[in-house]
């Protein structure tokens, strides 16, 4: 069953809406995490990370009620292109530039994303190194005659409960 463009049109523009006010979350969460990552509030960590998932959920729920819609509502040869869905049910283009500006967030989300990422990589190496130290491994590889990399671990107690 094909619906009329203008139900089509109000559903993809509902949830263009509600994408763009998740992303705008995600983009102020991600933002709150860059700080949070600098600090040593693991609690503050778990829950950000908690509440970034849950966004990110959401968003992926729409992504699939969207290809949803636009298969199942769309005409034949439009519902497996969102543009081609957009030019037959939204002439104004209103649609378009809603997506265009939700792709713009999604883009700086991905950005703040890896900025964070980063973030964490940074403090996991100096963790490594610091447990590297107290086992007593050496920090730089050793590389034998196939060039395979070893490393001479000393094993010692450090201490007893």
């Amino acid at each position: 069953m094909v619906a009329t463009p203008t139900a089509v049109r109000a559903h993809l523009a509902q949830m263009l809406a509600e994408e763009s006010a998740l992303l705008t979350q995600l983009e102020t969460l991600l933002a709150r995490e860059t700080v949070v990552l600098r600090g040593t509030d693991t609690d503050a960590i778990e829950q950000i990370g908690a509440t970034r998932q849950e966004c990110t959920s959401a968003l992926a729920r729409l992504a699939a009620e969207r290809d949803l819609t636009c298969r199942q509502l769309a005409p034949e040869g439009a519902a497996a292109d969102l543009p081609k869905v957009f030019a037959w049910c939204d002439a104004s283009g209103a649609l378009a530039t809603q997506w265009r500006n939700n792709l713009a967030q999604a883009r700086r989300c991905r950005d703040l994303n890896e900025r964070n990422g980063a973030i964490v990589s940074v403090k996991l190496n100096h963790v490594h190194s610091l447990l590297a130290a107290l086992r007593g491994v050496r920090d730089e590889p050793d590389y034998g005659r196939q060039a395979a990399r070893h490393s001479l671990v000393t094993s010692r107690e450090l201490g007893a409960a």
